[in-house]
């Protein structure tokens, strides 16, 4: 893996990544790109044949609004679709990292973005509840309006049992949006494993 945040805004990968397929260096490896990567098909062929199997992507969300939030306006949902298209023609695993529980947000519009990324049948899809940072203007901009919880981060923790989470402790109060009814719990895990596992075979790709 090479650590980067966004290895593709390096300068100097496209000459790195020559190199290692002129030296025969046949590591495997994965990345992490910005969604910029989309007009980009020159560096993700370098990619392939340099030996990346996975790009991971921070798309977060497929709201506007809720990227502004969190100011990623590079991010364009509109070019999502592209991404796996362009990652699938060159063989690479395109992996979609997704943020949940933002404040804008209602379980409706988790939903809605969980139909999105269905359509889109990335091979890859994982799964965050926001946790404002301490430092960040968004922890700031929390504690100013009464939303932080629990100060102490060391707390904010998942116990496993067999690999399933059964335990968390929340930082922050999310406050109810567009919600009459009283809160059910949303069972992200289990609907998303039913939405991307119906039938459908998302990696490897089909056979042309």
């Amino acid at each position: 893996m090479f650590t980067p945040d966004n290895f593709n805004k390096i300068p100097g990968v496209r000459v790195l990544l020559r190199r290692m397929i002129a030296e025969g260096i046949t590591m495997p490896f994965f990345v992490q790109c910005d969604t910029q990567i989309s007009k980009e098909e020159e560096l993700v062929a370098l990619l392939a044949e340099a030996g990346c199997f996975e790009i991971f992507l921070g798309v977060e969300s497929f709201n506007s609004e809720v990227l502004r939030s969190v100011h990623k306006m590079h991010n364009k949902p509109a070019m999502y679709a592209a991404i796996v298209e362009l990652c699938t023609r060159y063989g690479i695993i395109a992996h979609f990292s997704n943020i949940v529980g933002f404040p804008q947000q209602s379980e409706n519009d988790i939903r809605e973005h969980l139909k999105t990324l269905v359509d889109l049948g990335p091979p890859i899809a994982s799964f965050y509840l926001l946790t404002p940072i301490p430092g960040t203007r968004q922890y700031a901009q929390f504690l100013r309006d009464g939303l932080i919880t629990e100060p102490n981060m060391d707390r904010v923790l998942y116990w496993f049992k067999k690999g399933v989470p059964i335990k968390t402790s929340l930082c922050w109060h999310v406050p109810p949006r567009s919600m009459p009814q009283p809160r059910k719990p949303l069972r992200l895990p289990t609907l998303l494993l039913h939405r991307l596992s119906a039938g459908r075979q998302l990696w490897p790709p089909p056979a042309a």
